[in-house]
């Protein structure tokens, strides 16, 4: 029953999930905007293209990079959008020298 469990939530079933919702987000967008769509996605893909390289061009800790990098490329237009709103909040200087004390400790 465990196995079952850890099988259910492991990163490979949500990403495999998230990936099949993606798929089907892409193919009700073609059939819904048909001519308009190509390019509808073609701009949105560019834009999380630009973000992510932005992202991981961005001073911060590696750690609070990777799940906006997987917000922008799962949700390509809106997770750039969401970044922007989002993205930008800085921790406090105390906050950010614990994290980095605390991962020198487990590394």
């Amino acid at each position: 029953m465990r196995k079952v469990i850890r099988v259910i939530f492991s990163r490979l079933t949500l990403v495999g999930l998230i990936f099949i919702a993606q798929l089907a987000l892409l193919i009700w967008i073609i059939v819904t905007f048909s001519t308009d769509s190509i390019w509808f996605l073609a701009s949105g893909y560019f834009i999380s293209a630009l973000v992510v390289i932005g992202i991981v061009y961005k001073d911060e800790i590696p750690e609070f990079k990777l799940p906006w990098i997987i917000i922008v490329l799962v949700l390509p237009g809106i997770g750039a959008l969401i970044y922007w709103l989002f993205g930008h909040l800085k921790l406090e200087k105390k906050v950010r020298k614990k994290f980095l004390l605390e991962k020198s400790y487990t590394s």
